[in-house]
């Protein structure tokens, strides 16, 4: 004799919304509500800088946990600030956090000085230029070689970014490599979670931008020309626009190339691209011994 449970499950798993079975889809409501109620308790934790009060006219830089498996920040605009406050011996104090629910744009990085607030690398480098923190990195640049700052800038940060982001989130033979490494601090179940959560967060994303609408194959093929393009201007210099001093060009390939370079992911074709580019992998090997002399988070 069949139950009313029995029978209610039955229901669920034969009726369907959009193809999509009742069960499936109130399966993953339970999921996604856990993972808000998990996410935002995280969120909600207290920041504070080792319990003491904040110190004056010293950078709160707040970026993502590392994993021993990743030799770098996996968040290049992270890696990139970091870079240009230790390239430009800026005083600061490395704080990391699950979320960047506490950022102004909901974003990382983000940091404090004094009394201010404020998110995205860019932005950040541009108010301690103008606010007197640090001296312009790029004021020996020519007007063409700023321009050269700008356009690659854009090349990085608008389009390698995003297909390295792709390689990560959405490409799914690289997926549960990715989770494990990002998400390494959380225990349990609480992991996969706020992992199903983000990934969710950042496919919409690509989507949006429009990286995600292409095949991981087609992304390759993008971000070969920019690996490509890279390596020209590379040329045989010490670093990007010269021989003998380091400009903010070089803060953004260094953080975007390594974080190709250094992640061994499980599909290692774009890893590929830029291992196969000598100079790039000497630059990004010289850059990183230059800035983390002892090894990163060290």
């Amino acid at each position: 004799m069949t139950s009313h449970l029995d029978t209610l499950l039955i229901v669920l798993r034969t009726t369907t919304v959009a193809g999509v079975s009742l069960s499936t889809l109130l399966q993953g409501a339970a999921i996604a509500t856990l993972g808000s109620f998990a996410f935002s308790k995280l969120s909600r934790k207290k920041r504070t800088v080792d319990g003491a009060k904040k110190p004056r006219n010293t950078v709160l830089l707040y970026q993502f946990y590392t994993s021993d498996k990743a030799k770098i920040q996996l968040s290049s605009p992270c890696l990139k600030l970091e870079a240009y406050l230790r390239v430009n011996k800026v005083p600061y104090k490395d704080c990391r956090m699950h979320s960047p629910a506490g950022s102004p744009k909901k974003t990382a990085p983000y940091v404090e000085y004094n009394d201010m607030g404020m998110a995205d690398s860019t932005l950040i480098i541009d108010w301690l230029e103008q606010n007197g923190v640090v001296s312009p990195m790029d004021a020996h640049l020519t007007p063409v070689e700023k321009a050269q700052v700008e356009a690659f800038r854009y090349l990085f940060e608008e389009g390698l970014y995003w297909q390295m982001l792709h390689s990560r989130w959405q490409h799914e033979p690289n997926w549960p490599f990715v989770r494990d490494v990002f998400f390494f601090k959380l225990p349990g179940i609480l992991k996969y979670l706020v992992a199903f959560l983000v990934r969710r967060g950042q496919i919409k994303a690509l989507r949006i931008q429009k990286t995600g609408r292409h095949t991981f194959e087609e992304t390759l093929i993008f971000s070969d020309k920019i690996i490509q393009a890279a390596s020209d201007l590379l040329g045989d210099k010490k670093y990007m626009l010269s021989n003998t001093r380091m400009c903010s060009l070089d803060m953004i390939a260094f953080a975007n190339l390594s974080n190709v370079l250094y992640l061994d992911l499980p599909d290692t074709r774009m890893q590929q691209q830029v291992a196969a580019k000598k100079n790039l992998v000497e630059y990004c090997d010289r850059m990183m011994a230059e800035i983390f002399p002892n090894g990163y988070g060290r």
